[in-house]
């Protein structure tokens, strides 16, 4: 092949490499991360990874923590999607380590609404630092 040739072909895979580079860096830059792994400053971060509506009045929902410290939590709301509520009284929650999915059980007294099927509805907890965190389930 000629040189030229050849130096054209080193040039497109360069500016490939640097284009496809800025590309991905822009990707990490939208998510707030950069270039390094995303770390939150939030003690808490929970997750929802699976739920069962146990009865018209029970949602059973799984709830996982990728935070770095424990957390327990506090109370909860239920919302249905008529903006129907339920609040939890009285009601001691799980305490869920980093790294681990607790089965929390989350009753609801059925009188202003129940479980019905086709209905979607949204979950809040509260944990013990005050933090809040939604989930939106189906029956």
């Amino acid at each position: 092949m000629k040189r030229s040739v050849l130096s054209m072909l080193l040039a497109v895979i360069v500016a490939g490499t640097i284009l496809g580079a800025i590309i991905l860096l822009n990707e990490q830059q939208a998510l707030g991360c950069g270039l390094l792994p995303c770390f939150s400053t939030n003690p808490e971060s929970l997750w929802l990874k699976s739920y069962q509506i146990s009865s018209p009045t029970n949602a059973t929902l799984r709830i996982g923590n990728n935070g770095p410290q424990q957390t327990t939590l506090l109370s909860y709301n239920v919302r249905d999607s008529y903006g129907d509520q339920y609040n939890s009284t009285n009601w001691s929650g799980p305490t869920i380590t980093p790294g681990t999915i607790a089965v929390v059980n989350m009753p609801i007294d059925g009188r202003t609404f129940t479980f019905q099927a086709g209905q979607y509805f949204t979950i809040t907890v509260e944990t013990i630092r005050n933090y809040h965190f939604a989930f939106s389930i189906s029956s």
